[in-house]
């Protein structure tokens, strides 16, 4: 998956059609510097992503300050020609706390923290790739001259690998950096995950013969606030051989070394279904559930779900859908942490809980040939062009994209245009700039030039 990465160098357009000015590349307003680190840290080596030829010289990620309504521009120019940033999962991501960033330079290795006014705060050589994690630690991958070996933990600066490791991504420190899962063994019909403690090494729980999806191995491992509980995805195919298989989403308590059958479909509901330490959506006798993992109980009805129908959990709110996977596939929202009744649903899988129901987006539909922005205080749904949105954590601000332009909206009674980014386009990829995420608090969004696949 992450040998198949490649990042794209472009340049920002000098101005939009509106002659309003695009923010030029910042020089580099203080020195880097290396800070000590606590907590353990995963460094998963993997070969270095090769991109293709980039169209143009540079690339960018941009952080809109929602208020002060300005654009900042991250990254420093490139000090060699053909040179590229890359960042992990295609795209820059913000760190848990909303406030840094980090990129990495492909022929130098060095991984550099950028905080939300472009100054660098941390460097780390050799690697790419960072992400942080809550715990305090962090996975990356390290430049390898002898190729891959597997993810290692560094602890109080003592790194340990694990050259058994399969599947590098499927590797994960637990919220409260004590433990580390990750895939080893992979042998037909699957590989063995094993959960051990960081200080110890000691192993505590295993699920074996894990099936792996053929395309990119599967869903990530998700760990529970408490970091006691893990899910993973099984999708076992002994269905092809004849027998009923085991394929599902499951959850693995480190503790008890027990698993218990979330959904059969194993890609589960992803990383925003707990319900507090112990608590995890989950599938029981055509219902959408609660479900108490150390009793292996039902906490609480959510809805049952119609025949052929399917569910997601997104940003506090669980759709129960009709007939999952069609374009004018409807359903009803409910409240995630209370099972209240929000509303009608019938749009894009992320759902924004606000006073009075949901607000969501849709995409192409009847009429609309943009976004189609639904919100509970208006009998209408209000078509805007573009081809991506985002929405705040409140749901109060729009983010939408349109080619290269992306134009923030404030939600009212009509929407309040406060701010446009236009970035540069290519015939090749059509549109090198890339509508990001808004941190939790919803106070900055990311926009990057010439990331990801294209």
């Amino acid at each position: 998956m992450f040998g198949a990465l490649l990042a794209l160098t472009l340049v920002l357009a000098a101005c939009d059609s509106d002659s309003s000015p695009t923010p030029e590349m910042p020089s580099p307003t203080a020195r880097a510097t290396m800070s000590p680190h606590p907590g353990a840290v995963i460094i998963t080596p993997v070969p270095t992503p090769t991109p293709t030829p980039p169209p143009d010289e540079h690339q960018q990620v941009v952080v809109f300050d929602l208020a002060a309504g300005e654009f900042t521009p991250l990254l420093p120019p490139l000090a060699e020609e053909g040179e590229w940033y890359i960042v992990r999962s295609f795209h820059p991501r913000f760190t848990p706390d909303g406030d840094h960033v980090w990129a990495a330079e492909r022929e130098s290795m060095v991984s550099r923290r950028y905080d939300l006014a472009g100054n660098v705060v941390e460097k780390i050589d050799g690697v790419w790739g960072v992400e942080e994690h809550t715990s305090g630690g962090r996975t990356y991958f390290r430049q390898q001259e002898a190729g891959p070996s597997g993810p290692a933990i560094l602890v109080d600066g003592e790194e340990t690998v694990f050259e058994d490791t399969v599947v590098q991504h499927l590797a994960t420190l637990s919220p409260d950096g004590r433990y580390m899962a990750r895939f080893m063994d992979y042998e037909e019909p699957g590989a063995t995950l094993i959960v051990t403690e960081v200080d110890s090494g000691q192993v505590l729980a295993t699920a074996e013969e894990v099936g792996f999806c053929q395309c990119d191995g599967g869903p990530a491992l998700v760990w529970s606030p408490s970091s006691r509980f893990l899910t993973y995805g099984d999708f076992d195919r002994g269905w092809a051989e004849g027998g009923g298989g085991k394929a599902g989403s499951y959850a693995l308590d480190v503790e008890s070394g027990q698993h218990t059958l979330l959904t059969p479909n194993a890609w589960g509901f992803g990383d925003e279904a707990w319900v507090g330490n112990i608590s995890h959506v989950a599938v029981r006798d055509g219902w959408a559930v609660v479900l108490d993992l150390t009793s292996g109980s039902v906490a609480r009805r959510i809805a049952q779900i119609p025949e052929d129908g399917g569910l997601f959990v997104a940003g506090g709110v669980v759709v129960v859908m009709e007939q999952p996977g069609r374009s004018d596939a409807r359903g009803t929202a409910y409240a995630l942490k209370d099972g209240a009744l929000l509303g009608e649903w019938d749009g894009q899988p992320r759902p924004v809980r606000i006073e009075g129901g949901i607000a969501y987006v849709r995409y192409n539909v009847g009429a609309c040939s943009g976004v189609s922005l639904h919100y509970p205080s208006s009998a209408e749904p209000v078509c805007i062009p573009g081809h991506t949105a985002q929405l705040t954590p409140d749901g109060r601000h729009v983010a939408i994209q349109d080619g290269p332009r992306v134009t923030i909206f404030k939600v009212g009674a009509e929407l309040e245009e406060i701010a446009r980014f236009v970035g540069p386009t290519s015939p090749r990829w059509q549109s090198a700039t890339h509508l990001g995420e808004w941190n939790e608090r919803g106070t900055h969004l990311l926009i990057d030039v010439g990331f990801g696949l294209f």
